[in-house]
This record gives C-alpha cells, sequence and structure tokens, in this order.
C-alpha cells in the first residue's frame, strides 16, 4: 500500500507543476488539469498486476494533484481591476457680467439719461443729477419776479448745473386759471424766463436752458382758494427733460 501511495504523491506532484505553469490559468482550472493528469498518471505507473494498486494510484495522485494545482495557481488570478474613477462634476456655469453704470450713480447705462454724471452726484432714477425742489418758487399774482426765497432755492440748482457741466435742462412755468388762456401762456413763458436768467447771471451757459410756459394747463392744486392759485404760481426744473449733449 505504501508503495503505489508514494507513486501517486510524486507523480500528483510532479504534473500539477507542469500542468499550472501558466499564469492565466484560473485557480479551478489549475486544480482540475492537476487531478486528471496526476490522477490518469498515478494509476499508470501503479503496479500492472493489481488492479487495486492502479485505482489507489489514480486516486491519491488526483487528489494531491488538484490540491496542488489550486494551491499552485491561487497566486497566479489576474488581479480584478480597479473601479474606474468617478466622472468629474461639471465645471460650474461662468456668471454673467453686471451691467454696466460708467459713471458709478447706479443707474445702468442702458437706462441712464445722463451718462456722464460727476461721481457722488445724487441722481434720480434716469441718471440725470437731482435738481433742488422748486416748490418754493413762487409768485405773485399777474408777477414774473423773482422773490428772495425764489434766488435762496435757485442757487441749489445752480450748484447742481456747475457740478455736471454735460447736463441740460427745461425751465417750465406756470400759472393759476384767472386770466385769459393767451395771457396765462404768455405769463408762464415769463416766468420760465426769469429762472433761467437768474441761472445765466450765476454762470450757466443759455444753451444749457430750454425755457417753456405750460400756462393754466398743469395745476397742481386746486384754483378756488388762494391757497390752491398761490401754488399754481410756480416754476418747474422738469429732469424728465434733462440730456446730455
Amino acid at each position: 500500500m505504501s508503495t503505489w501511495l508514494s507513486r501517486g504523491v510524486l507523480v500528483g506532484a510532479l504534473l500539477t507543476l507542469t500542468g499550472c505553469a501558466s499564469i492565466n490559468q484560473p485557480k479551478g482550472m489549475c486544480a482540475l488539469m492537476g487531478a486528471l493528469g496526476a490522477g490518469a498518471l498515478g494509476g499508470a505507473v501503479s503496479d500492472d498486476n493489481n488492479d487495486i494498486d492502479r485505482v489507489g494510484g489514480a486516486a491519491i495522485g488526483a487528489a494531491v494533484g488538484a490540491l496542488a494545482g489550486a494551491v499552485l495557481c491561487e497566486h497566479r488570478e489576474p488581479a480584478a481591476l480597479p473601479a474606474p474613477a468617478p466622472e468629474p462634476p461639471p465645471a460650474p456655469a461662468a456668471r454673467p457680467a453686471p451691467p454696466a453704470d460708467s459713471d458709478g450713480d447706479g443707474v445702468i447705462d442702458t437706462l441712464d439719461e445722463c451718462p456722464d454724471t460727476t461721481r457722488g452726484t445724487p441722481v434720480d432714477s434716469r441718471g440725470c443729477p437731482e435738481l433742488p425742489d422748486l416748490q418754493g418758487v413762487h409768485f405773485g399774482f399777474d408777477q414774473a419776479k423773482l422773490t428772495d426765497e425764489a434766488r435762496t432755492i435757485l442757487d441749489r440748482g445752480v450748484e447742481a448745473l456747475r457740478a455736471n457741466t454735460k447736463v441740460r435742462v427745461e425751465i417750465v412755468g406756470h400759472t393759476d386759471s384767472r386770466g385769459s388762456d393767451a395771457h396765462n401762456q404768455g405769463l408762464s413763458e415769463r416766468r420760465a424766463a426769469a429762472v433761467a436768467e437768474y441761472l445765466e447771471s450765476q454762470g450757466i451757459s443759455a444753451d444749457r436752458l430750454a425755457v417753456s410756459g405750460m400756462g393754466e394747463s398743469k395745476p397742481i392744486a386746486t384754483n378756488e382758494n388762494e391757497d390752491g392759485r398761490r401754488l399754481n404760481r410756480r416754476v418747474e426744473l422738469d429732469a424728465v427733460q434733462m440730456r446730455t449733449y
């Protein structure tokens, strides 16, 4: 018994070494090749006159060949490929550039009617310099003469116009409802002219001043009492009409 056992072990080991030499064979295949080859040769080299010896040699050879093939091929299996790297996240979309505001007045260029306003000058919603409220520039009945109070108020307008030499403005005169339409139209124009003359006397060029009158057509208060009529006898600097030139 020891003779066929030793023969089977020796032959199985030798055949497994040769059967699993390739590094491309998986471990299961190596074990199968070792078992078949070692088992067949183990039976062949056993005692020809003893069937038990041949069967035993084949069985022992097959077992030893399978074990040896699996062990020898364990480190020959190709390593698993690493998982592919994740796709990089898409680059964030570029933010659009903010609208241009060349004079820095807070009103973008596409809406700015006075795009060259001096920096730091308060502006209205159209980007033009804010002119003083002329609610205090009023006139006596049928008069076009400026009062001292009116001149003080107009001086603030002079400062704004001096600071922004590229701005021009329309001066609009108004009246109350007493008198004919034609008379009130002329009176409103004279009141506007009186304001323009004062601005010119303070160094504002005449070509920056457009004068017009609206007569009694644009009241801001009732004409049924004196307080309302006094408010209607006025002059306005119309910021809506300001333009660059």
